[in-house]
């Protein structure tokens, strides 16, 4: 069933573990399946590569990304939008999506050496990723479909998803400040954090 909804090639070229990330039974059950299937063919192809390419860090599993790459990681924080969609307003969905996505495109460019304690850190990874996402949308709209409020809305939520605490969302909340929140939560609980597991 869920097969002849999703595009299963695209799944299969993203190489999800169902058992891993459990995206591909929960996207049987998403109101907008036509449109993010459509809009991560089209990240697939622009990001894949690079952001598979990139590990939380060189030496070792970092405890606060225990799930490896970047993206992986993209991909859970994908799962908990899905998860989420039912709760977001409406109007703010398209937006959403499209800061989950590109939330961390800047984080292979700003990595860093490991320390003398081996330590890797991707700092001002936030703004480079808000930059790609407007290159991004620009080559792409003809395809994401977005409005101006939805561009505007998309690149704040990338700039200020780590800004913003996943427990403080508040579903009533418009704006900026809401997408940037709603991609912070996501952005929590789509990882293995050493002391949580996967959820």
């Amino acid at each position: 069933m869920v097969s002849q909804i999703v595009n299963h090639e695209l799944f299969q070229n993203l190489k999800i573990s169902s058992h891993k990330l459990n995206i591909i039974t929960i996207f049987g059950y998403m109101k907008n399946y036509e449109y993010l299937n459509k809009v991560l063919l089209v990240f697939r192809d622009e990001y894949k590569e690079s952001l598979q390419g990139c590990e939380h860090s060189d030496t070792g599993i970092t405890p606060w990304h225990m799930e490896g790459d970047v993206f992986t990681h993209t991909m859970m924080v994908l799962r908990e939008y899905i998860r989420l969609e039912d709760t977001i307003l409406p109007g703010f969905e398209r937006a959403i999506l499209i800061a989950v996505l590109c939330h961390d495109l800047g984080k292979p460019f700003s990595k860093s050496k490991p320390n003398e304690k081996g330590k890797t850190y991707m700092t001002g990874h936030e703004l480079i990723s808000a930059m790609m996402t407007i290159d991004f949308i620009d080559r792409h709209n003809d395809t994401l479909d977005l409005e101006d409020y939805e561009i505007d809305l998309a690149i704040k939520g990338v700039l200020g998803h780590t800004l913003m605490h996943s427990e403080d969302v508040i579903y009533n909340t418009k704006g900026a400040d809401y997408v940037a929140t709603i991609v912070n939560k996501c952005d929590h609980y789509g990882r293995i954090h050493k002391d949580k597991g996967d959820k």
